[in-house]
């Protein structure tokens, strides 16, 4: 009765949530918090003790467990849209959401096993706060399955952060069939290239750009939805897409095309066909129409642009020709932002030079901004270390 009754209530929680999306307030936290208790009872109903797992799933994780693709970029830039048209691969397992995994990758070992994979089941339920929910289906004996699994790979094995991909993959009610890759999706993974390397050295990536313009102009109103600091916002999200676009530069020269891929969110919205064919070769996948829909375990993904004419399910919206910054950004804000990412934007081949934006450029505002972010990055690297 208990569990019926939290499923119903989260439910109805996850309907308000997509309708209000991308709005959280008290229909998020009384989501979490009802998940959270979802989370307890499974968790003290589960009989740990003489449980098995299924050698026959865990003997396929050699396949490809050391072998991970990271999507990296900044947010709002196209990486959840990079996702979920990865998603409907077959050789492919696709983690939902950002799932922070590298951040959390310090946890294990100083936390119990509970409360590492307690910060993963939220994300099983409500991926990326829209439809469609539930990742495993409604099944709960896979919700059962994805802890016995986690505390499982966690305690018993030393598959570390590798742990949560292995437990979904073998709680799965449909996994991949040809699996080779896992996925997994979060913001500014592109800093963490040293860190990812020395838990994964047949790691890829791929990094997905945007025009910092119409990137902080999605930002900007995504913040009046978020309880974030005003003060500042512009400065601070310009940072760190100048960040994300030397970070990109310098992680493609160090290891190369093979292991490091750089797409344009502009080109993938404008001819998704063209760039997934460019990523399934980096990958050495053979390109089908799926790659061309967006899904999320196999169900149309509901875009999550912060404008609502832009949400559609199950395919990608052109927006290569937008300008929306253009009415949406101050004009102090336009000649900040074009000051500071001038020349990392004009070098991955963006038409700043055009009079419409060059004008805002002014040198003397980028050589500054250009000697803060030197010391950012090098306080940014020592933390990775």
């Amino acid at each position: 009765m208990k569990s019926r009754e939290l499923l119903n209530k989260i439910e109805d929680l996850l309907e308000k949530k997509h309708q209000a999306y991308p709005e959280r307030g008290e229909i998020f936290n009384e989501l979490v918090k009802t998940a959270n208790e979802y989370f307890e009872y499974l968790w003290e109903s589960n009989d740990f003790v003489n449980w098995k797992p299924d050698f026959q799933k865990t003997g396929k994780l050699d396949s490809f467990i050391d072998k991970p693709v990271f999507i990296c970029g900044n947010m709002k830039s196209g990486t959840t849209l990079l996702l979920t048209l990865l998603d409907g691969s077959d050789q492919m397992l696709v983690l939902p959401g950002d799932s922070y995994l590298i951040y959390w990758a310090g946890e294990i070992g100083r936390k119990s096993a509970k409360e590492v994979i307690s910060r993963w089941f939220f994300k099983m339920i409500s991926p990326a706060g829209q439809k469609p929910f539930w990742f495993l289906g409604r099944n709960e004996k896979d919700y059962r399955d994805l802890l016995y699994y986690s505390r499982y790979f966690l305690e018993e094995t030393k598959l570390g952060i590798s742990s949560f991909p292995a437990a979904v993959f073998c709680a799965h009610p449909n996994p991949p069939e040809n699996i080779r890759y896992w996925v997994e999706k979060t913001p500014h993974n592109e800093g963490r290239i040293r860190q990812i390397l020395k838990l994964y050295p047949e790691a890829r990536f791929i990094n997905i750009l945007r025009d910092p313009l119409e990137n902080i102009t999605s930002l900007k109103r995504f913040s009046k939805f978020r309880e974030w600091e005003r003060e500042a916002f512009v400065r601070r999200k310009v940072s760190a897409i100048k960040m994300n676009f030397k970070f990109a530069s310098d992680n493609l020269k160090k290891l190369g095309s093979q292991k490091y891929k750089i797409i344009k969110y502009e080109d993938l919205t404008g001819d998704c066909r063209t760039v997934m064919k460019g990523v399934c070769g980096f990958l050495g996948l053979e390109y089908r129409n799926i790659f061309s829909v967006p899904t999320v375990n196999g169900e149309p993904a509901v875009s999550n642009s912060i404008y609502k004419e832009r949400r559609v399910s199950g395919e990608v919206k052109d927006s290569s020709g937008e300008k929306k910054w253009i009415n949406s950004l101050s004009e102090k804000e336009k000649e900040f932002i074009a000051s500071a990412v001038y020349k990392e934007v004009v070098g991955f081949g963006y038409d700043w030079t055009l009079p419409g934006i060059k004008k805002y450029r002014k040198i003397f505002l980028e050589k500054i901004f250009d000697l803060k972010m030197i010391i950012n990055k090098i306080r940014w690297l020592k933390k990775q270390k």
